[in-house]
């Protein structure tokens, strides 16, 4: 995952190599802040899920090259087995579930647990729509308490 690590999530960063990388960057984002929601709200049932790679096109290189072979990728219907199981069964909160290897402990090297990252990302987020972080606080005040 080149071009994730070392430039971190920001905005402004161009994307050379193409689509991939920022689609790469993003769920790396989602993965970073999705720890700040975790610790944030803590009466929350929250899971994190990767469906699988899905046939939505966006496995191939912009000039029509499938960069996951056919057979890998599943269909629209085999992608959402994952998270209806999430939304229907005990999970454990805060966890992440792969469609294939289950509940799946992220070392704490790889690059979506740097704290340091999360916590940016958030004040980012707050920065850029600060009504959004203070909507999403007041909704889950009027849900919990």
């Amino acid at each position: 995952m080149q071009g994730t690590q070392d430039e971190g999530c920001s905005s402004d960063f161009e994307y050379d190599d193409g689509a991939q990388i920022a689609y790469c960057r993003s769920k790396l984002g989602v993965m970073t802040l999705f720890d700040q929601y975790v610790q944030r709200f803590p009466k929350l049932h929250l899971t994190m899920v990767h469906p699988g790679v899905i046939d939505t096109g966006l496995a191939n290189d912009g000039r029509g090259n499938e960069m996951v072979p056919k057979p890998l990728l599943i269909d629209n219907e085999e992608g959402a087995q994952t998270t209806l199981i999430l939304a229907t069964e005990a999970t454990e909160r805060g966890a992440y579930y792969h469609n294939c290897f289950g509940q799946v402990t992220l070392p704490q090297q790889d690059p979506a647990k740097n704290v340091s990252l999360g916590l940016e990302m958030w004040e980012l987020a707050e920065r850029l729509d600060s009504r959004v972080s203070m909507n999403i606080c007041k909704l889950v005040d009027q849900i919990m308490y």
